[in-house]
């Protein structure tokens, strides 16, 4: 009797297809909840795609902001977000940070860093260099006073999409 089990074709394919689900779902899951690690030297002068999915897209921008006024130069990653659907979006992800080869994980210790946006559908929100847009840059490094504390690279994770 034990040995028509195995032969059984309903429980071979049953099988099967739980050692697939078991050994693809959870790469599948890592691969939609977070970008890859940006190198911040590596960045080019156009808007750059950094994650993406059929409702969001996420790009990032490295830009040098000068506030005469003040007397401070400031170089910032501004985040363009898009919502690609016509639904209303909560998005959020925590970020990792390399400044200096220290590095933060804004869900641990920095909840600053930790992003939250609502999105209207098909909308898009744009960092500058405004003072008022600081939820949509990160800061890379003071260049007047110059500053030697530097983010070299930085990641998007435990990104979250919902309507």
């Amino acid at each position: 009797m034990r040995l028509n089990m195995f032969f059984n074709p309903s429980i071979n394919r049953r099988i099967v297809f739980a050692i697939l689900v078991f050994f693809t779902l959870p790469t599948h899951l890592f691969a939609q909840n977070s970008s890859d690690s940006i190198l911040v030297d590596k960045l080019p002068k156009e808007w750059k795609i950094v994650y993406q999915t059929q409702q969001i897209r996420i790009a990032v921008l490295k830009m040098d902001c000068i506030d005469p006024i003040n007397g401070i130069d400031i170089r910032k990653i501004a985040y363009r977000i898009e919502n690609l659907s016509n639904s209303f979006i909560a998005l959020q992800w925590d970020q990792v940070l390399n400044y200096s080869n220290k590095y933060i994980i804004s869900s641990d210790a920095r909840p600053e860093y930790q992003k939250r946006y609502a999105l209207k559908p098909l909308a898009t929100i744009e960092g500058t260099c405004d003072k008022k847009d600081m939820d949509q840059t990160l800061f890379i490094q003071m260049t007047k006073p110059y500053n030697e504390q530097v983010l070299k690279s930085f990641q998007l994770i435990n990104i979250l999409v919902s309507e």
